[in-house]
């Protein structure tokens, strides 16, 4: 008992003092605090200096930190967010160690996300809440486990709607249904709040139903606040505009007005005045779509006031532009034309606080951030210029526009996101084309086509070049950066392939732990180049920098005898951009209609089934002229003689159409094929996904080439994959006309072996046929080849391309994932060849993404960095395709060009099979094309 007292007398006084002294500290604080609400500036950072000193003399660095948001939070309060975040951030940078205890973890994530509200709350800036946010959702992740109740609450829900606000809503769906199945977990029924965020992100992605659906749970939610009904009120509006009823979003807003007043009444008059400025704007939105023009310029001119009152004192805030940018569109129907472009100039100084125009200039892209609203600003001002005859200027607007887009881009983890953000551009970029065809008419002026040229090389294939832009600047990295990197892009690949395969199989009480893991994922990746970024300049500008082609780059692609076409079409419009083997360009544009796209769509629907009907060949005679007429006959009049290799670059419905089979010249009634005028007889054709990706091959895209010739895979299929039916059921009794061996379904293929047999004794190389031919060995030795030819089963998913796969040879014990080979995983490779030959069934077929192209599995080829694919757009007759293959490796072993080896080879087989003219159908030698040169 004794020494129990001895110890307790001995240590009790310095207990007492260190409580002591941390009460002086806590006072310190209040004194500091008091002090600037007297606007004491000089005593305020005396007192808290103190504080500080004592906090971490104490050992208590993690209420020093919190202390910064105590003493300086009410500079919220005056309007003066940026000295508070100046303050936040410094104690941030003040901070002597790391934390220790789960409570030091939870002060530290709280801060960042207090620093994240205000970028978020009072600057309306969404790119560094999400930098807050994300650093503190780490901390949480990774140090609280995900078992804090308040940080939860919060951390959910506001780094998903930044990610919203961002435009990245594969990442912002992903987060809020975790704050949803959160709640459910842990007893939180508030934390359902968040089906109201994952309407927007519906909306955001055009999925309506989606939407309402979502809405209608959240506001059959007993006991919600009366802010979520209200925003769940406000997104219902927003569905019945979209569908043409704003009768019936006007009720849901005189609803949602009911809950407005309820927010008043609690007297939180910032949040009340933002909700009240949204009631407004969407009110205003709703007259218009009515016709009341007035009314709702009445309206939304009242949103702008209680913005400005809730902004920092200046014209500050994305909310505040978005609503001068209504103004603007109101204006603009009114006639008021002078007004709309002020209105559109307001709303770039709300985003860009530098900007003070004197005129009506543009703002400097050098000072753009990933901002949504920034293009829609220079979208709205090219319109209002146009509509004001300022082609030029809106010329301007629009060409800026790309800029802003790449900038969002840059921060996007799902490829979706990206998707729908390239659409949409694609609509503008066709729009500022039409501008610049207008001015070149007017004009003559040649710098308006090239313009439009270069506009038009921005509007496709954005994210294959990203990609490959990104795999240049990955090999910049050290070694161990390299590697991180590429590990996680193969994580990040298995997990999109397993979560398309059990969405596919509806397994949905999985799919919930694969999309959490991948968005685990999906936020390390980002992290990682956000770091990568920093830390290494050279790899951030190689990863940022798209050079796209202008007309003066496409003479340096040129050679004797090449020309080029480019297309790119629309629902009513076809521009053709033709460059001469001299590099020079004539542009032409011709108005198309639906029999466009019917006899576009009929072509290739003929030339994939091998209908020999003599009704079908005849309306086939009849569309590959008519399209030759459109396509290239103006062209080609004047300069086909001096032109012997011609490369396409087709777009939309052209991607499927081989052009080889376009005829030069009508054909007669009952003419055979060997006789038709087929641009095969006169030119080689090959095609390219855009002219950028041509230059950037022929310069930052060269590979180092491959020691070994040429390597061939064809699989042999057992009878575990026999009973594995593509479309086609055949009777093994048909001749072979009937059925002809296609290269689908999963049943064995010796010819394919045999191919690679008689090609490689062509090329030298070797062979990997049979049970050699396995994913594993194709993974392991691809990249030591210069030519790749798989001969083999090709399974394409149109809705789905991630599950587009080659299938390999499957071993006694095999899972799928080890002999099959998906798109995505081939889109990770660094491959050295100089072809890849993909002699099976659709490699060339997949989704037609707008203002991307076609994700197929030659596209893979070209992530994986070979310049040059031969591909398939549609199934292969086994027979015909050999001989074929055979042929072209032939001519190309002697010296011709790739394009000019397939052209001769297939003359070659319509020459051997003069008597055999059911195999004359294009069907057996048109479906191999060249992507490349």
């Amino acid at each position: 008992m004794k020494k129990k007292l001895l110890f307790t007398l001995c240590f009790f006084p310095w207990a007492l003092l260190a409580q002591s002294d941390s009460l002086q500290a806590e006072e310190w604080v209040r004194s500091a605090t008091r002090m600037l609400k007297e606007s004491k500036m000089d005593s305020a950072a005396l007192f808290h200096r103190q504080a500080l000193g004592q906090f971490l003399l104490l050992d208590l660095p993690y209420r020093a930190l919190s202390s910064y948001r105590s003493v300086y939070a009410g500079f919220a309060n005056q309007n003066k967010p940026i000295i508070l975040l100046d303050s936040l951030e410094a104690g941030l940078a003040a901070l002597p160690r790391q934390p220790k205890t789960k409570k030091e973890h939870a002060g530290l994530c709280n801060y960042l996300l207090y620093i994240g509200f205000v970028y978020q709350i009072y600057l309306s800036d969404y790119q560094s809440a999400r930098y807050y946010y994300e650093r503190a959702y780490k901390i949480f992740q990774a140090d609280l486990h995900e078992q804090d109740d308040d940080i939860a609450k919060f951390v959910y829900l506001q780094l998903g709607n930044a990610y919203t606000r961002l435009g990245d809503y594969g990442r912002a769906k992903a987060l809020l249904k975790k704050a949803i199945r959160y709640g459910e977990v842990h007893g939180l029924p508030e934390m359902k709040a968040a089906l109201t965020d994952v309407s927007i992100v519906y909306f955001e992605e055009g999925s309506l139903d989606s939407a309402k659906a979502v809405l209608d749970e959240a506001l059959a939610l007993p006991n919600s606040n009366a802010q979520t009904r209200m925003l769940a009120l406000d997104k219902l509006a927003s569905y019945w505009l979209e569908k043409d009823n704003p009768e019936q979003a006007l009720l849901n807003m005189e609803k949602a007005a009911v809950q407005l007043d309820s927010i008043q009444a609690k007297g939180t008059s910032k949040n009340y005045l933002r909700r009240k400025a949204e009631w407004l704007r969407k009110m205003g939105a709703i007259y218009q779509k009515m016709g009341q023009h007035e009314t709702a310029l009445d309206f939304v001119q009242q949103s702008i006031a209680p913005r400005l009152e809730s902004q920092s004192g200046e014209r500050s805030g994305r909310e505040l532009a978005k609503a001068f940018l209504n103004a603007s569109s109101l204006l603009l129907d009114m006639g008021r034309h002078s007004e709309a472009l002020q209105q559109t100039q307001l709303a770039f100084q709300c985003l860009l606080p530098d900007f003070h125009p004197s005129a009506d200039e543009n703002p400097d892209p050098e000072s753009f951030y990933p901002e949504n609203t920034l293009f829609e600003a220079l979208e709205q001002k090219a319109v209002v210029l146009e509509k004001m005859g300022r082609l030029d200027e809106s010329l301007a607007c629009y060409t800026l526009i790309p800029v802003a887009e790449a900038k969002l881009r840059e921060t996007y983890q799902y490829e979706a996101s990206s998707l729908m953000l390239i659409a949409e551009g694609r609509e503008r970029l066709e729009r500022a084309i039409g501008i610049a065809r207008l001015r070149y008419d007017q004009s003559g002026d040649a710098r308006y086509a090239a313009q439009a040229f270069y506009l038009s090389e921005q509007a496709r294939g954005g994210l294959l070049l990203g990609s490959l832009a990104a795999s240049t600047a990955a090999a910049t990295l050290p070694e161990a950066q390299r590697l991180r990197e590429r590990e996680l892009r193969s994580r990040m690949t298995w997990y999109e392939l397993e979560i398309a395969a059990t969405r596919k199989k509806g397994k949905n009480n999985e799919l919930e732990v694969l999309e959490n893991t991948l968005f685990l994922l999906k936020q390390q990746n980002a992290a990682l180049q956000d770091t990568l970024r920093t830390a290494y300049p050279q790899y951030a500008a190689l990863r940022r920098g798209v050079d796209f082609a202008t007309v003066f780059d496409v003479p340096l692609l040129l050679q004797p005898g090449r020309a080029l076409a480019s297309f790119l079409l629309n629902d009513s419009l076809l521009n053709i951009f033709f460059f001469d083997p001299s590099g020079q360009m004539t542009w032409r544009t011709t108005p198309i209609s639906i029999d466009f796209f019917f006899e576009t769509e009929g072509i290739a629907a003929f030339l994939g089934s091998e209908d020999q009907s003599p009704a079908a060949k005849e309306v086939f005679k009849e569309h590959a002229h008519s399209l030759y007429r459109i396509l290239l006959g103006p062209e080609l009049a004047k300069l086909g003689a001096g032109i012997t290799n011609l490369v396409v670059v087709p777009d939309g419905a052209l991607s499927y159409l081989p052009f080889e089979v376009l005829l030069e010249q009508p054909a007669k009634v009952g003419q055979g094929f060997a006789d038709l005028a087929f641009l095969l007889k006169t030119k080689s054709v090959s095609s390219l996904p855009s002219v950028t990706l041509a230059k950037w091959q022929a310069g930052k895209g060269k590979h180092l080439q491959a020691p070994e010739p040429f390597a061939g895979f064809a699989p042999k299929y057992g009878d575990a994959l026999a009973s594995v039916r593509g479309d086609s059921i055949f009777n093994p009794q048909d001749s072979l006309l009937e059925r002809p061996m296609w290269r689908e379904g999963l049943y064995d293929l010796p010819g394919a072996r045999e191919e690679v047999r008689q090609i490689q004794a062509i090329t030298g190389g070797d062979n990997y046929s049979g049970e050699l031919a396995t994913k594993a060995a194709f993974l392991e030795n691809a990249g030591r080849y210069r030519n790749l030819h798989l001969a083999m089963h090709a399974l394409t998913d149109r809705k789905n391309p991630l599950l587009a796969r080659f299938v390999f040879t499957q071993q006694p014990g095999d899972k799928e994932m080890d002999y099959l080979l998906f798109a995505s995983e081939l889109g990770n490779l660094s491959l050295r060849a100089d072809l890849a030959v993909l002699s099976a069934c659709n490699t060339g077929v997949g989704r037609q993404q707008r203002g991307e192209g076609v994700y197929n599995l030659a596209r893979s080829f070209m992530l994986a960095g070979v310049p040059s694919v031969v591909m398939s757009l549609w199934r292969l007759p086994d027979s015909a395709t050999r001989e074929v293959m055979v042929g072209f490796y032939h001519e190309l072993n002697v010296g011709k060009t790739k394009a000019e080896a397939l052209r001769l080879t297939k003359l070659a087989y319509l020459d051997a099979h003069q008597d055999e003219p059911q195999f004359l159908h294009p069907f057996f030698w048109a479906g191999l094309t060249l992507a490349g040169w």
